[in-house]
């Protein structure tokens, strides 16, 4: 995941997740983390929540970038304007040759061999104006591109999470701010139950998470997660939502719940460009109960395009 959707769960995510905090993970036996399995169930909903409501941070060709390539002359700066084949403009600016730039939300265009030729023999203050073939611009549409994916994505709303955990001395001393002490309970800022060590054995200290029947656990604006039952071994979640209708960038989200399952389904705009988790920019074909036909193709791949030029400043390398 890019940085902006770590920056999503963090603000939709309250659970606390007592990790190992240099390596960021998981860890097993006297490493094992407090409140994980209630943290992994909030990940779960927000992952499929996040496949439907985030931007794609990826780019793709044909979609969202032009291509200025590392060069042998980095001192390059050019002005530049990207042209459809009938003259509309797509996009204009400045870059270095080294620089990758957001030229256009449609285009992805690589300088070919013929371009980039040319640029090594222009002086600065010269213009020019290259006619590129779709092969040469964008590539021809590609057929495989063009895919079905699902309009809904499902949740299982019942987890089990073990209540007794084991962790180290000093993660202990770190996280409650005092030594383990058999029999005595502790709380930790943020999280909905208390903890009492049950055993110490070396190094590890064996804590239950003293969750309650009916409490509550919010996790983002849509989902939160209740406490069905507590038996001696385990602590059984059930995650909620309230059925609604949400209006996304990507369409309208239909939020429903069973029994069983949380459902997420997506009712997308014909014809608007979208993005769904990571995958690269698409645009919506049609839609049926159960499937989204999308175009992976960026709107200019297999069509002529016009790349205006002009050398603002060169300098040669030494």
């Amino acid at each position: 995941m890019g940085a902006e959707e770590n920056d999503f769960f963090e603000k939709y995510n309250p659970l606390p997740q007592i990790l190992d905090r240099k390596g960021g993970k998981v860890g097993s036996a006297t490493d094992i983390a407090l409140y994980v399995g209630t943290g992994l169930v909030a990940l779960v909903a927000l992952f499929a929540f996040a496949y439907f409501a985030m931007p794609s941070w990826g780019f793709g060709k044909g979609s969202v970038d032009t291509l200025i390539p590392e060069a042998e002359e980095p001192n390059y700066i050019l002005g530049y304007s990207i042209l459809s084949e009938d003259g509309q403009m797509l996009t204009n600016g400045t870059a270095k040759l080294d620089d990758l730039k957001d030229l256009s939300t449609e285009t992805y265009l690589a300088l070919s061999e013929r371009v980039y030729s040319a640029l090594s023999e222009m002086d600065v203050g010269k213009e020019l104006e290259f006619n590129l073939s779709a092969t040469e611009a964008l590539g021809e549409r590609d057929l495989s591109k063009i895919k079905e994916i699902n309009r809904t994505e499902k949740v299982q709303r019942r987890a089990e999470i073990t209540r007794a955990v084991i962790v180290s001395v000093a993660d202990f001393e770190e996280e409650f701010g005092s030594k383990p002490e058999v029999n005595k309970t502790y709380n930790v800022q943020d999280v909905p139950w208390n903890y009492t060590v049950s055993s110490i054995e070396g190094d590890g200290v064996l804590v239950v998470q003293n969750a309650m029947v009916g409490q509550i656990v919010p996790i983002s604006d849509i989902f939160f997660m209740s406490i069905a039952e507590v038996t001696k071994d385990t602590i059984i979640t059930m995650l909620n939502a309230e059925p609604q209708v949400l209006e996304l960038p990507t369409g309208n989200l239909t939020i429903a719940v069973n029994p069983t399952e949380i459902w997420m389904t997506l009712t997308p705009i014909v014809g608007k460009t979208i993005t769904l988790g990571n995958n690269p920019l698409a645009k919506v074909v049609s839609y049926t109960l159960e499937k989204i036909l999308v175009d992976y193709n960026g709107d200019y791949v297999g069509k002529n395009l016009i790349l205006n030029i002009k050398m603002i400043e060169k300098k040669e390398q030494s």
